[in-house]
């Protein structure tokens, strides 16, 4: 089966709105999708619902509704990355929590109109992250299983509204892949394998493809190299970096992998070598 590749609308766009101009903003990044498909060739766009939350003023119901006609129009698929700026789901902050599966809902709200594949979730935000590297008094994995844990009831939370078979949970810096494929899996979602991540703690993503392949519903891809202290540097374009990406493809094909394989890089022209890399 022959890979569905994609690519995050963010290079194409930025990150920041100018608010006090939602028309040519929407226009703005109106455009950016069609030039995507249309100049790029790329038929799968993950949309980052963040943009929904920060900035509902313009990033509306109406203006996704206008995202859903150039879908008709132009044929392209839809992931959505739900958010994670700002917030955390695996807060012990019971309030910072259920604010946090509020946000994600209100996003998943306001790009109803679209037809999309699958949703992509973070169990857990930055300040969980900070909290896992900043408290040398509690033992790592006793703050793992109680982050994990908390993650799960914001997860179990989300699917009272998203349908589980389209959620994909995605492995983050710095915390193992291996402790969300329980969670998938007692909960009926799916993973987003993103490839660069496992490189902060030395996992190999193409061992996790073939032992994990049937859980996967998704993959975030961007090449990785490794500075000399050993950290990483990742979401660089494609080919310039460290990762086996013929070995992981080859094991996807393999493996009848049809879900979307989405390029995260940051700026367009890394995205634009990405592309020619796979052209």
């Amino acid at each position: 089966m022959a890979l569905r590749f994609g690519a995050s609308t963010v290079p194409m766009t930025g990150w920041l709105v100018n608010g006090g101009d939602p028309a040519s903003e929407q226009e703005r990044h109106l455009w950016a999708f069609r030039s995507l498909v249309t100049d790029y060739g790329v038929k799968i766009l993950e949309l980052a619902a963040d943009f929904a939350t920060v900035f509902p003023s313009v990033m509306n119901r109406g203006f996704y509704e206008r995202v859903a006609d150039l879908q008709q129009e132009l044929g392209f698929g839809i992931t959505n990355h739900l958010p994670f700026f700002w917030i955390d789901p695996a807060s012990l902050n019971e309030t910072a929590r259920r604010a946090s599966v509020t946000s994600i809902r209100e996003a998943a709200e306001a790009m109803a109109p679209l037809q999309i594949e699958t949703y992509v979730l973070h169990l857990w935000g930055a300040w969980s992250s900070a909290a896992f590297k900043s408290f040398p008094t509690v033992p790592a994995d006793l703050l793992l299983t109680i982050l994990l844990a908390t993650g799960e009831r914001s997860l179990a939370e989300v699917l009272e509204f998203l349908p589980a078979a389209s959620v994909c949970l995605e492995n983050l810096e710095g915390i193992s892949f291996y402790p969300l494929a329980p969670i998938a899996q007692r909960n009926g979602c799916r993973i987003c394998l993103d490839i660069g991540h496992v490189a902060w703690l030395q996992e190999d993503p193409l061992a996790i493809v073939r032992q994990y392949g049937n859980l996967l519903g998704q993959l975030h891809i961007h090449d990785v190299t490794i500075h000399p202290d050993g950290k990483p540097h990742d979401h660089l374009p494609l080919g310039e970096g460290t990762r086996d990406l013929p070995g992981i493809f080859a094991a996807l094909e393999s493996q009848g992998f049809g879900g979307p394989v989405v390029i995260e890089n940051n700026y367009k022209e890394d995205l634009i070598k990405s592309l020619a890399y796979l052209a």
